[in-house]
């Protein structure tokens, strides 16, 4: 990846976040948006824009609204940054978030579920366990 295209992604994330949170007021956009990456293609044309939307029931209609407004998105963006020309803005759902967080969930649910295993079973005397040597009483 050049570092050029690295900048423009780095550059525009903060700033869609910026218009995001304090520019746009359309009310088919509700709840917690964030910007979670932005990908721009190789000619520096496009920007695919990565959003996560809280509470889940309201990211289709969040979505629909983003792109409504794409273009005064991009206006908004453009009067911000010092770019010879900002990339065309297509705003995509997140997924990735949701798979973690269902990762994390099963992975907790899975360690509260089964016994940890410093412990799990306690020591007998006499059994062998836990006595210096192979455990073989002579």
């Amino acid at each position: 990846m050049s570092y050029r295209k690295q900048q423009v992604e780095s550059t525009l994330l903060r700033t869609i976040s910026g218009v995001l949170a304090r520019q746009l007021s359309d009310p088919r956009i509700v709840g917690l948006i964030s910007v979670t990456r932005v990908d721009v293609s190789a000619d520096l044309r496009n920007a695919t824009v990565y959003v996560s939307v809280l509470p889940e029931g309201a990211s289709s209609r969040a979505i629909h609204g983003l792109r409504h407004a794409a273009g005064y998105i991009h206006s908004l963006v453009c009067k911000a940054v010092a770019m010879k020309t900002v990339p065309q803005l297509d705003f995509r759902l997140d997924a990735s978030l949701k798979k973690q967080a269902g990762v994390l969930r099963a992975l907790r649910e899975d360690r509260i579920g089964s016994p940890s295993v410093a412990g799990s079973e306690p020591l007998e005397e006499g059994s062998g366990r836990g006595q210096g040597g192979d455990g073989v009483e002579g």
